[in-house]
C-alpha cells in the first residue's frame, strides 16, 4: 500500500517528496510502560496528534514519573530519520509492545527496498494520525509545495468491523486537490493526458460503439465515447475540437 502511495504521487507529476512512516503501537508501548493513567494517554496523544509541541511539553511536565521518563515522552514526536533513528528508538523501548513496533516498520522498510521506492521514505514515530482509528503501521507523504500531507492512511484492523464486516485492512486517501495546488504552487501544469481515440457513432448503434471503446481502452488507449449519435461528418468536427489523433465511426 505505501509503494502504491509513492507510485500515485509519481504518477501525478511530484518527484519531490517524503512518505513519512510511523507506528501507533510504538508510542503506545512508551506509555504503557511508564503506567500513565489512560486520561493522561489521551491528552499526550491528542496534542502529538495535532502537532502542538508547547502542550506536548506542559502535559509532560504535569506528569508523576521520572525526569528521564519525561525526557523520553517530549523527544517522541522527534523521532525521525533514517533506518539508523530506529536503533535510538530501541534505547526507549522498554516493553515488548513497543519493541515489535519497531520489529514491524523494519519489516516494512525492506519491503519498500524490495519495492525500490524505499528512497522516498523516512521514520517519523511523533506520525500517529488518529488513534482511535489506526491500530499499527501509518504514513503521511509530504512535499515542500504544502505545509499538510498529500495522502495518509495505514492499517485498521478493526475500522470494518464497525460496518459490518470485521476484516484487518491497510489503506490510505490521495488528496486530489492537494496533487492539483502542489503542482500549481511548483508553477508546472497538470500532466498532459494523451487523447487517442474518439469513437463515434449513427443511429442504434450505441451498444457496438460501447463495445469499441471498451476493447480499445483494454488496449491501453485512452478512449472517448460519443454523449449521443451522431453522422460520421459530425464526429470528425468532434474528434478535431476535443484533440483526439484519431477517429473511430460506427455507422
Amino acid at each position: 500500500v505505501i509503494a502504491l502511495a509513492v507510485r500515485s504521487v509519481l504518477a501525478a507529476g511530484i518527484t519531490d517528496f517524503k512518505v513519512c512512516l510511523g507506528q501507533v503501537e510504538f508510542i503506545s508501548g512508551v506509555m504503557e510502560q511508564y503506567q500513565l493513567e489512560e486520561s493522561d494517554c489521551e491528552a499526550l496523544k491528542e496534542a502529538m496528534e495535532k502537532h502542538d509541541l508547547v502542550l506536548l511539553e506542559t502535559l509532560v511536565e504535569e506528569l508523576s514519573v521520572s525526569d528521564s521518563a519525561k525526557k523520553t515522552l517530549k523527544s517522541l514526536p522527534l523521532l525521525n530519520g533514517g533506518p539508523e533513528m530506529l536503533e535510538k528508538a530501541r534505547e526507549m523501548a522498554l516493553n515488548a509492545r513497543s519493541r515489535r513496533a519497531l520489529d514491524n516498520l523494519t519489516e516494512i522498510y525492506h519491503l519498500l527496498e524490495t519495492y525500490q521506492v524505499a528512497d522516498y521514505v523516512q521514520f517519523d514515530l511523533g506520525i500517529i494520525r488518529d488513534f482511535s482509528y489506526y491500530t499499527g503501521m501509518v504514513f503521511e507523504a509530504y512535499t515542500p509545495e504544502l505545509g499538510f500531507p498529500l495522502c495518509g492512511g495505514g492499517r485498521y484492523d478493526h475500522l470494518l468491523a464497525d460496518f459490518g464486516t470485521p476484516c484487518p485492512a491497510t489503506g490510505f486517501a490521495l488528496g486530489i486537490e492537494r496533487v492539483l495546488l502542489a503542482l500549481e504552487r511548483r508553477g508546472e501544469g497538470l500532466p498532459e493526458t494523451p487523447k487517442d481515440v474518439y469513437v463515434g457513432y449513427g443511429q442504434g448503434r450505441l451498444e457496438q460503439a460501447v463495445a469499441k471503446a471498451l476493447e480499445l481502452r483494454q488496449q491501453g488507449r485512452v478512449a472517448e465515447l460519443a454523449a449521443s449519435p451522431c453522422d460520421e461528418q459530425e464526429a470528425e468536427a468532434m474528434q478535431k475540437s476535443r484533440g483526439y489523433k484519431e477517429l473511430v465511426f460506427l455507422s
